[in-house]
């Protein structure tokens, strides 16, 4: 929200803590530290409007740890905290068959999926869904099973016969001496 962040004398923009705050994103990347510290100065205006906080990051056991804290910590106060990660299917999917583009997704379509999540006061929400990582999948796998059958039938064939033992040649020279 534009109208809650004023500048400071610095490069970075405060919030307006008179300001109340509906949804508060914060990208928890490896240092999930700066995270918590954002979160914390946040409080008082998420409190005025019962906001909702979600936290976008790697599926981390420190995120998932803070995370599972805050959301029980701030529940009685009417605040829902989410988790915005990639979903643990779609990774292992895209690792598995080595196609990177199954846990790919856009920046509106993980927006979209986060609103959603948001407004059912889901715990995780995994970008992209299990759905549409097994979709995905589905539509590479025509090409993935051309590749392996072509692989298969590209395959030297097995001798019919044994080879024929080679002997080596008498070390004399061409005018028999």
């Amino acid at each position: 929200m534009v109208d809650a962040v004023a500048e400071d004398d610095g490069d970075l923009p405060m919030i307006d803590e008179e300001q109340p705050i509906d949804l508060l994103a914060v990208h928890a990347g490896s240092d999930v530290q700066a995270a918590m510290a954002i979160v914390e100065a946040s409080l008082e205006s998420l409190r005025l409007r019962h906001g909702a906080i979600v936290l976008v990051g790697a599926r981390t056991e420190e995120l998932l740890r803070y995370g599972g804290s805050l959301r029980q910590n701030l529940r009685p106060e009417g605040i829902a905290v989410s988790m915005a990660m990639p979903g643990s299917l779609s990774t292992r999917l895209a690792a598995y068959l080595r196609r990177p583009e199954i846990a790919a997704i856009g920046a509106d379509k993980a927006a979209r999926l986060i609103c959603r999540g948001v407004s059912r006061r889901r715990r995780i929400i995994a970008l992209p869904g299990a759905l549409t990582a097994v979709v995905r999948a589905l539509r590479v796998a025509p090409s993935l099973l051309r590749g392996r059958l072509r692989e298969a039938l590209a395959a030297p064939a097995e001798p019919v016969a044994d080879p024929i033992a080679e002997e080596s040649l008498a070390e004399r020279s061409a005018s028999g001496n």
